[in-house]
């Protein structure tokens, strides 16, 4: 396994094309999405709208869904081993901060990249099932719906390119080989 800087990253994501496997991309998202304080919204922001994730392909999407669920699952981690003070919140709520602040930094992203990474974070909510109000919960929800009808606006505008954009690349063909999207 790579190990990486945060410069490093920031410099392959800058990038349109980079040496770095994509797993090790998806964890170093993942990592530092869970552990740069106090928020991460700079940082999902800069994902998101990094050149890397310009060019789509169904292995990026997957990294991008992937990293955002697995940081869900690491920042869970980094707040319950953290060590409790008298007046410091509890990890519900710290925990609905964080995914609040990641709503934040990706709400300007494409439809589809933004529709990757909230669902990340619903899956990843949904593997925990330890917090959630309803209340950020259902903000969730409604930027996934809100994605998925920008994507669906999106597409219905160009003729054939649904089936263009979500075609398998050269590195895709064993990802989900029983689900075909045209």
């Amino acid at each position: 396994m790579v190990n990486i800087t945060d410069t490093t990253l920031l410099d392959h994501l800058h990038r349109t094309e980079t040496s770095l496997p994509l797993p090790t991309i998806q964890g170093s998202i993942a990592f530092y999405l869970a552990h740069i304080a106090p928020y991460p919204t700079s940082f999902a922001a800069t994902v998101i709208s990094s050149p890397f994730f310009r060019q789509l392909s169904h292995s990026k999407l997957q990294v991008l869904n992937t990293a955002f669920r697995y940081a869900t699952h690491l920042k869970y981690n980094v707040d319950r081993d953290a060590p409790g003070y008298f007046f410091s919140r509890s990890l519900g709520v710290g925990l609905e901060a964080w995914v609040s602040a990641v709503l934040a930094g990706i709400h300007g992203g494409g439809p589809v990249v933004k529709l990757a990474c909230c669902g990340g974070i619903l899956v990843g909510m949904d593997d925990l099932k330890t917090f959630g109000s309803a209340s950020i919960r259902g903000n969730l929800e409604a930027e996934v719906v809100v994605a998925l009808a920008e994507v669906m606006d999106t597409f219905q505008q160009l003729p054939g390119a649904w089936e263009k954009e979500f075609q398998p690349t050269a590195g895709d063909e064993g990802s989900f080989p029983h689900l075909r999207l045209i």
